[in-house]
């Protein structure tokens, strides 16, 4: 049995009843980089698409995840359908740029008054226009317009955004059987999956998965929402040394 604890950014992100209300809660930094973005995204062409069809989503999804740096796997866009379907179709949206083709996308659900943010992915090649802000806000706009109190990031929140989210205390547990065929076998995907890391390549999910929490401790945690949280401690150690350092 393992235990990975650690105090993570939070995922639940209180909105307002106007989107001037919400801007306003943000840092000035936040703020001005989110209007500052959304200004550039405009002046390239780029539109939101506040609904797309399944079929326009699909699409979208298929180009952008080899134009991504973080593509989404198999599992996880059949999970997305599952979730979707189950909550009548939830609500996909997006960015689309000036030849049509759509440059960021996401999917979620309504539950009562809250929107559950399944998945995201921006176009890498406009990465100076900051896609993943922009679109999270023209979202929140449109979110805040038909009635939506409160985002729960369900992938995790972004590091813009996930610092408005209160802080939770989090823990993940493996426990798996010391014996049999099936240990075995865990212990035999783990030392492959530490053969693909050491060749600096990403250990496939499907491979991850069979290993469950056989997997040494650095890859357990990239598979948990430790990772968010290492990401926001380094950070935040940058940041300190820097203003330390003049």
């Amino acid at each position: 049995m393992k235990f990975l604890d650690a105090v993570i950014p939070g995922d639940r992100m209180k909105l307002r009843p106007t989107f001037d209300e919400f801007v306003a809660t943000l840092g000035k930094h936040t703020r001005r980089n989110l209007r500052a973005c959304t200004r550039k995204a405009e002046a390239a062409g780029i539109q939101f698409v506040p609904c797309l069809s399944e079929a326009e989503y699909r699409a979208g999804v298929e180009h952008l995840n080899a134009e991504t740096d973080f593509p989404a796997d198999v599992l996880r866009l059949a999970r997305d359908e599952r979730l979707l379907l189950l909550h009548g179709g939830g609500k996909r949206l997006g960015l689309r740029g000036p030849d049509g083709q759509l440059v960021a996308v996401l999917c979620g659900f309504r539950l009562g008054d809250r929107f559950h943010l399944l998945t995201q992915l921006n176009d890498a090649h406009f990465e100076r226009l900051s896609l993943s802000l922009v679109l999270r806000g023209y979202a929140v706009a449109h979110l805040i317009g038909t009635g939506h109190r409160e985002i729960q990031f369900m992938g995790g929140s972004s590091l813009s955004l996930g610092r408005y989210c209160q802080p939770e205390i989090y823990r993940s547990i493996f426990i798996d059987k010391t014996g049999g065929l099936a240990a075995a076998a865990k212990q035999l995907c783990s030392s492959i999956a530490s053969l693909v890391a050491r060749m600096e390549k990403p250990i496939p999910e499907t491979l991850a998965m069979l290993c469950s929490g056989h997997l040494d401790e650095c890859a357990l945690c990239e598979r948990t929402a430790l990772r968010p949280a290492a990401m926001l401690s380094r950070d935040a150690q940058t940041a300190t040394d820097l203003v330390r350092n003049g």
